[in-house]
């Protein structure tokens, strides 16, 4: 009884570890990126959703294959390259973003600030 009680106890702790792996995950903040709601080196815990986000919500995702070409293409990117920066690729990194807009907005920077059109 006490070998077969201890392995089933067992078993059942395991499971219930898979399963809350697979929809919960903690994750260090890397970056000031995030400040002031979150800070460097902050913990979090990062839940899967099947719902879509929505604005204000925090994302956790890898980023799209093409980003690295794009920061290299882009004004910064060709200045860094003129003087010898290098810049960090983000290959095999994840981002902890917040999201500002969602299908059917409109979004854009004007004079160095980030806007939001809603569509009513």
């Amino acid at each position: 009884g006490t070998a077969v009680g201890t392995l089933m106890l067992a078993g059942t702790y395991l499971s219930i570890a898979a399963i809350l792996a697979s929809f919960i995950r903690i994750v260090v903040v890397p970056s000031e990126s995030m400040e002031p709601a979150l800070q460097p080196r902050d913990v979090v815990l990062v839940t899967r959703s099947i719902l879509p986000p929505r604005n204000g919500d925090v994302v956790f995702f890898n980023p799209p294959k093409e980003l690295d070409e794009a920061i290299a293409n882009s004004k910064v990117g060709k200045a860094a390259a003129a003087e010898n920066v290098q810049i960090v690729s983000t290959k095999g990194k994840q981002f902890l973003k917040r999201v500002v807009g969602v299908p059917g907005d409109r979004v854009g920077v004007f004079n160095s600030n980030p806007y939001v059109l809603l569509e009513c």
